[in-house]
C-alpha cells in the first residue's frame, strides 16, 4: 500500500488518545513518524491542489531553473504535518489555537 493511500483521514477517529491542555509542555520536542516525501507524492499533492507549475514534476523544465531540478511546492508542508504527527499528539481541547511551531526536514539526496 502506498503512503497516499495508508494515510488516515478521519481527523476525530482517536480523539481520545489526545492530548489535553495539562499534558502539554511547551517547547517540548515531539515525536514524528518518518515519511519519505516522493516524487510521486508531490505530484499527487500538486494534483489535489490545482498546482500544475512544471518545476514540481516536469525534471527537463526544472533543471533550467535556478533549484536545477524538481522541487516540492511550499505549502506541501502541510501534507508532512498530517502524515508525520501521531495520533495522540494532536490537541483534544476544543477552541485551541495554535500559536506557532517550528519544523525542520531532513534531506536524505536519495530522491534526485
Amino acid at each position: 500500500m502506498s503512503q497516499a493511500e495508508a494515510f488516515e483521514t478521519d481527523f476525530w477517529k482517536d480523539a481520545n488518545l489526545r492530548k489535553v491542555w495539562d499534558d502539554i509542555v511547551p517547547g517540548e520536542p515531539r515525536k514524528t513518524i518518518p515519511y519519505t516525501l516522493t516524487k510521486e507524492a508531490i505530484e499527487l499533492y500538486c494534483k489535489s491542489v490545482g498546482e500544475d507549475h512544471p518545476i514540481y514534476f516536469d525534471e527537463a523544465y526544472a533543471r533550467t531553473t535556478r533549484y536545477g531540478g524538481l522541487i516540492a511546492p511550499p505549502s506541501i508542508h502541510i501534507l508532512l504535518m498530517f502524515s508525520c504527527t501521531p495520533a495522540d499528539d494532536w490537541m483534544r481541547s476544543p477552541g485551541t489555537v495554535n500559536a506557532g511551531q517550528s519544523w525542520s526536514y531532513k534531506h536524505s539526496g536519495a530522491a534526485q
